[in-house]
């Protein structure tokens, strides 16, 4: 009885390490640029919340998530917290925006 709890322990053990070797990495969606003037990075989307940095136009972050119409970015600098998605360009919405300009 003792010796396949052990061996029940072990097996559950080496799942679990596995697993996390093989998680799914966070990695960036892409690429996007900053879109208005002055624009707070705050630290969650919570109606309680905090501001991390303040991001200027034109200034490029990473993509991290998407949750509604948040984003979670991250600086040059490597501050991650979130913004509204509605200040944000990407590049297929540059090239229309300069399309349309020229």
């Amino acid at each position: 009885m003792k010796q396949r709890l052990l061996l029940a322990f072990l097996l559950l053990t080496l799942v679990t390490l596995l697993a996390w070797m093989f998680r799914p990495r966070h990695e960036a969606l892409g690429f996007a640029y900053v879109s208005e003037r002055n624009v707070t990075l705050w630290n969650t989307v919570a109606q309680v919340r905090e501001p991390l940095a303040t991001l200027h136009y034109g200034d490029k972050v990473e993509v991290l998530n998407r949750r509604n119409e948040n984003v979670r970015v991250r600086t040059a600098a490597g501050v991650a917290g979130w913004v509204d998605g509605r200040v944000l360009i990407g590049k297929k919405a540059e090239k229309k925006s300069l399309e349309s300009a020229g």
